[in-house]
């Protein structure tokens, strides 16, 4: 186990040096110039230029990308250029809280959802209800999530007044009052995944409803709940696994249009507003931060085999 996990973050190391030469290079090829967005078009070329020199923007390429490797490595993520001169550590501490709740939120509706519809799928194979929730499965991988989520809002806020259009609380506010805004953000933001889900669950379940340990618990009596509970979901979830990990990854990188939309200050907003204002520090830390998040998701999703199948080796 530990040497596994050692392996495993040694090989962070160089993923995170390649993403973090390659979010260099592409930011800094791409139109516009941070002193100009701070100064404005009528700044002169004195003040833009010693600007550019206080930034550090005139050194060569690859003094900037050791500047910047050796200051994370110093714990120190440096200054945002745009934001009123705020910590990047703070920018990306304040709106890591409100992404993670809407992802974590969103991913136990699908979760929950996803199961309940995949199994009772399986269980009604070729059925009526089989056939609805095929149905619901082509509408939520067809349909995009924004669009999804501008018809809640329509029926849910605008029209029921259920719950807000938009906005967001901080758990300071309490349990009820920081979801209460999320619903509607968490549903839109896992209508894909909740969809490629169910289809999954389904497909592990039939396979598994098939085997003949199955047949020969149904002949000894065993109860239906305890028949698709104990043995049926428990052996079908090392691919459900997979995909509950591969969604986290993919609704935590795709919650900028939902947060948009809603008006949630999360790592989304941020990253589109400091790309939109060139704050070089905080793209290319946000973008760090994520992979790293990634690398954490997959390896919590390898120990997860484990625990559900202990013949799997992680040596292995």
């Amino acid at each position: 186990m530990h040497k596994y996990l050692i392996q495993r973050l040694l090989s962070t190391i160089p993923v995170l040096i390649v993403v973090s030469v390659i979010i260099f290079i592409i930011i800094r090829m791409a139109p516009g110039d941070p002193a100009m967005v701070i100064l404005g078009e009528d700044a002169s070329a004195e003040t833009l230029a010693d600007l550019r020199e206080r930034m550090g923007l005139n050194l060569e390429p690859i003094i900037q990308y050791g500047r910047w490797v050796s200051n994370i490595l110093r714990g120190n993520l440096g200054i945002s250029t745009v934001s009123r001169g705020l910590p990047v550590a703070e920018l990306i501490g304040n709106s890591i809280r409100p992404t993670l709740s809407l992802t974590l939120f969103s991913m136990v509706i699908s979760i929950t959802v996803s199961l309940t519809l995949g199994i009772l799928s399986a269980r009604k194979h070729g059925g009526a209800l089989d056939h609805g929730i095929a149905a619901i499965t082509m509408f939520g991988i067809s349909v995009p999530n924004f669009l999804f989520g501008l018809g809640l809002m329509f029926v849910f806020s605008v029209k029921l007044r259920w719950f807000p259009v938009s906005g967001y609380k901080d758990w300071n506010a309490g349990f009820a009052a920081h979801f209460h805004p999320l619903v509607l953000p968490a549903i839109s933001l896992g209508l894909m995944h909740s969809a490629l889900l169910m289809r999954m669950t389904r497909a592990s379940v039939l396979e598994v409803l098939g085997s003949d340990f199955i047949l020969l618990a149904k002949a000894k009596g065993v109860g239906e709940f305890s028949l698709l509970v104990r043995h049926t979901l428990r052996n079908a979830l090392l691919p459900i696994i997979t995909v509950i990990g591969q969604s986290f990854i993919g609704a935590l990188s795709g919650a900028a249009v939902i947060e948009s939309m809603f008006n949630i200050p999360g790592m989304g907003q941020l990253i589109v507003n400091s790309i939109s204002r060139r704050d070089y520090l905080v793209i290319q830390t946000i973008v760090l931060f994520i992979t790293l998040l990634n690398v954490a998701i997959s390896l919590i999703v390898d120990l997860l085999y484990c625990v559900v199948d202990p013949r799997i080796r992680l040596s292995h």
